[in-house]
């Protein structure tokens, strides 16, 4: 409706000088509805492009203030879509982390719970599918676990699995030889 139009608008008209800005606004408020995984994804793709890495780091933190909250999955889906942006850009949040302040890299540090959340409930078959498909989509991207994700992942691959999990863990397999 007529929110989805002022969203749109505002974002359209993100730039260097107003990134900060606009991020804080739609990130706080209405912070119990949150932001959709979209804003929260674009948003992190503007503050990468432009380099700015205090409200990159302001959104990662909001993001790892998420894990296990009511808004947590639409935040994880944001997550995962801002590193696959990165996967698409050649860079990944190691390597961020690497050329970024102390800060940054204390911000991204934060993710860790994410991560960890991510590993248990992708190869959990009580969790909800939706959750799965997007906890498969973090999988081998914390630099620490990348050998335990591949072998949660390759569990996967088996006839006793969703056909949308496999092909999910698939294109994360994939995925390693391009972070790597």
């Amino acid at each position: 409706g007529e929110d989805a139009h002022i969203l749109g608008a505002a974002l359209s008209s993100v730039n260097a000088d107003n990134v900060a800005q606009i991020g804080t606004e739609l990130l706080t408020r209405r912070p119990e509805a949150g932001a959709s995984a979209l804003v929260v994804r674009d948003l992190l793709i503007s503050a990468t492009g432009y380099g700015n890495h205090s409200v990159l780091r302001f959104i990662l933190d909001e993001v790892a203030k998420m894990t296990g909250s009511p808004n947590g999955l639409r935040y994880s889906r944001a997550l995962a879509g801002w590193l696959e942006f990165l996967d698409q850009e050649g860079t990944s949040l190691t390597a961020l982390g690497e050329g970024g302040t102390a800060e940054l890299k204390g911000s991204i540090r934060r993710l860790d719970p994410l991560f960890e959340q991510a590993r248990g409930i992708a190869v959990d078959p009580k969790s909800a599918t939706e959750e799965r498909l997007v906890a498969l989509r973090l999988l081998g991207r914390s630099p620490d676990h990348r050998a335990e994700d591949l072998d949660s992942l390759t569990s996967l691959l088996t006839p006793q699995t969703r056909e949308d999990l496999q092909s999910a863990a698939i294109t994360s397999v994939a995925n390693f030889s391009d972070q790597g």
